[in-house]
This record gives C-alpha cells, structure tokens and sequence, in this order.
C-alpha cells in the first residue's frame, strides 16, 4: 500500500523481497527517531548564504543532521519523511526552529547584528501545530527581531496547498517573519501566484544550477527566474552552487546571492 501510495496512488504493486527490508529498515529508524531528540541526537549545522555583489555573508540556513549511535549518518530527506509521516515533524522542527533562533541571536550579540537564519518547514507543521502561534512564543522566548527569521516552504507545498496554510502564511507575514518559496522552478510554478505570494525570496532549485554553463532550458529558465525576481522585488537565492564556472555565470547575469560547498 504505502509502495503504491509513493508512486502517486490509483495504482497496484506487486510484492517482492526487497519491500521486507525497506519497511524493516524504515521501522528500525523511526524507532530510534523517536528518542533522538530526548538523547540529544540531533544537530543543526548553518550553510552560510553569501552575497554574490559584495562577496560577504548575509545569513544562515539551518540544516538538521542525525547521526545515530546505533545507525549511524541518516539521509536528511529519509529522516524528514519518516519524521513527517509520523508526526515528530513538529517536535523537531519546533527544536531546530529555537536552535536557529538563539544561534542567530549570538551572532548578532557578537556584532553582526544585519545577519538572517533560515528555517525549513514542512506541511505538517503548518497544518497541525498552530505554527504561528509557536513562532510568535520562540521569537519571544530568544528575543529575535522577526524580519531576521526567514521561513523556506518549498514550492509544491505553496503551490498544492496554498488555501490550507493561507492564514497561517499571514499570521507569519503580520508579525514580520521573513518568507522564502524554496526549490523554485522544481515543476510547480505558477508565475501568476508570485504577485500574490507573502514571500520575500526567491530559491532556485538546485537542478538549475548543476548545469547551468551549458545552453539548455534550465539555463533559460534560471536566467528567467533572476530576472522575475528583480522586477518583483524579492531578493534570489542560487542553490548548490558548487564550482567556480557556476558562480561566475551568476556573477554576470547579475543573481542576489548563492550559497553551496563552494563556500
């Protein structure tokens, strides 16, 4: 059913061996997903964004890591299914949310007072958690301006449920939280939502940028997407920079910022 389910649904899947494993293997780490947070499993590591005109940091974007004493390095994305399915989605991303804040906090009381940290955030916790209520508390509680936490939906969730969130959208926006479309251009867009969106970024998947030296319709569309971004007034971000060729395309076609292993 859930192999079924994974392919899009309205379908049948024929078992095999194989589907033992990945449920056993599945079960295994939700099992110990379940105490992670409460043994102090979980870190939060910052990939820095950086300003492609002046060459210096802006931000932060907080990314959760799991290293398992008894399963060791766990893939993100299998930790953030699992977490969503489950529901620990909302503990931890409630965690990981307070983490950034008072990170970022200390970096400003340390005099980089104009630097911003982003946060992921899942369906699930908008849906089920009165999310704006818990931002609202954790601001409160670590004492960050609003407009330094930036808030990253990816663009299926804006695009697929954007009625659903509406009002907790606004609630964020109101209070002046940052707001960022995440993995843009992935094979959601709508470009007529973008003047409607309470957004103030603009994030170029990763797959745009992997291959952009080279004439293709990613590039097209990645050239496109910085122009859009700028006539909108949203700052846009450049994902998974990671070669030298890559920066220096988006150096020249005039991008906001990128970030990636190259920094």
């Amino acid at each position: 059913m859930y192999r079924s389910k994974d392919r899009g649904g309205n379908c049948s899947t024929i078992f095999d061996g194989a589907m033992i494993h990945d449920v056993s293997d599945r079960l295994e780490i939700e099992h110990h997903l379940r105490t992670a947070l409460s043994n102090n499993e979980l870190r939060v590591f910052y990939q820095p964004e950086v300003s492609i005109p002046t060459n210096r940091i802006t931000g932060f974007e907080a990314l959760l890591r799991w290293n398992s004493p008894a399963l060791g390095d766990i893939p993100v994305q299998q930790v953030i299914e699992i977490a969503e399915a489950t529901g620990l989605i909302v503990p931890i991303g409630k965690w990981v949310l307070k983490q950034a804040c008072q990170f970022i906090q200390r970096v400003h009381e340390l005099g980089y007072e104009d630097l911003t940290v982003s946060v992921n955030v899942s369906m699930v916790q908008l849906t089920r958690s009165e999310f704006a209520q818990t931002v609202s508390k954790i601001l409160q509680e670590t004492g960050l301006n609003p407009k330094y936490l930036r808030l990253e939906i990816t663009e299926s969730v804006f695009m697929e449920s954007y009625e659903f969130i509406r009002s907790e959208l606004e609630d964020l926006y109101d209070i002046g939280v940052h707001m960022a479309l995440d993995d843009f251009g992935k094979g959601y867009s709508s470009l007529a939502y973008l003047k409607f969106l309470p957004i103030h970024t603009l994030k170029i998947d990763k797959s745009f940028i992997d291959d952009i030296v080279q004439e293709n319709k990613e590039r097209l569309l990645t050239d496109q997407i910085i122009s859009i971004g700028e006539k909108l007034g949203l700052h846009v971000v450049a994902e998974g920079v990671e070669r030298d060729e890559q920066l220096e395309y988006l150096v020249h076609h005039q991008c906001d910022r990128h970030q990636g292993f190259i920094f």
